[in-house]
């Protein structure tokens, strides 16, 4: 059982008990215990929650301002309409009367224009949030977090590939589909393993037999692979998790896989299940590659 502490310090600290009765031969019952620290475990998940819960929080801002960028294009084409006949009926109003009704259709259509390009603006400071990003340096920048958020019993190894090509999303949500796969990958191994993450560039074509039927199109991409050394995953329970509200949740609850599906579909990449090894599973995220070269290392 779980259970806090404080210590003499006056620190607070999360314990973790064990323990298992044993009967001797004079009838005297042993207790055989074991104790450990998991305070800085704890810390870890509740620092991951709060990323986790802002990365949600973005992508539901991001997909609002999408949507508003969307409706502000409609309204705009419905007030040019507007303004331009409105415009015909200034011209041929037969009364100051009639004239000064049209003149006030054509001030609140030119304002409720002037709202829309706004709009248009607001959706336009989101866009700015999509950045050329280098997935190998996202990554590292990563490791300190996805490491945090591991028990010592699964070990991190990174392959990064070299002259990976850039890619061109949002920051913010490549880092939370990063840790959501890292988080995937430990919840498959209770038991402990390795946990490794690659990176590699790959250009696909349709022809390809291997190819699945929700593979990206052709073109060059930028592949992210989660490997889990534990429990196997069908391609059919892959694509529940996959669903956005998906009642299949990981060991905490967590239901992240969906995300990350949403961010590539939308990044115009998608996410693959590879069990082409007899053990474990491995989840490929593939991302379109950008034409922009990569900086020179200093």
């Amino acid at each position: 059982m779980k259970y806090h502490i404080t210590t003499p310090g006056g620190q607070r600290k999360l314990l973790h008990g064990r323990g298992q009765p044993t009967l001797r031969a004079d009838g005297a019952i042993v207790w055989t215990a074991l104790t450990i620290d998991v305070t800085a475990e704890e810390v870890a998940d509740a620092e991951i929650e709060r990323s986790l819960a802002f990365f949600s929080e973005l992508q539901k801002y991001e997909e609002f301002l999408r949507s508003s960028s969307a409706m502000g294009h409609d309204f705009n084409n419905l007030l040019t309409v507007i303004i331009g006949n409105a415009e015909l009926l200034e011209d041929y109003a037969l009364d100051r009367s009639s004239g000064q009704l049209v003149r006030e259709i054509l001030d609140a259509a030119r304002r409720s224009e002037r709202l829309v390009r706004r709009l248009a603006r607001g959706a336009a400071v989101s866009g700015a949030g999509l950045l050329l990003v280098d997935v190998n340096k996202s990554i590292l920048l990563m490791t300190e977090l996805i490491q945090r958020a591991l028990p010592q019993t699964v070990r991190l190894d990174m392959q990064l590939g070299a002259g990976v090509p850039l890619v061109y999303v949002n920051r913010g949500l490549l880092d939370s589909a990063i840790l959501n796969l890292a988080l995937w990958a430990r919840d498959t191994m209770p038991d402990g393993g390795q946990l490794r993450i690659s990176t590699s560039s790959q250009t696909i074509a349709m022809d390809q037999p291997e190819i699945a039927v929700n593979a990206p199109l052709d073109g060059r991409y930028v592949v992210v692979s989660v490997r889990s050394a534990g429990r196997d995953m069908s391609p059919d329970a892959l694509d529940q998790m996959l669903r956005p509200g998906s009642r299949l949740k990981s060991v905490n609850g967590r239901q992240g896989l969906s995300l990350v599906d949403a961010f590539a579909r939308a990044a115009g990449g998608s996410v693959q299940l590879d069990r082409s090894r007899e053990v474990g599973a491995t989840l490929n995220l593939y991302l379109p590659a950008h034409s922009a070269e990569l900086p020179d290392p200093e």
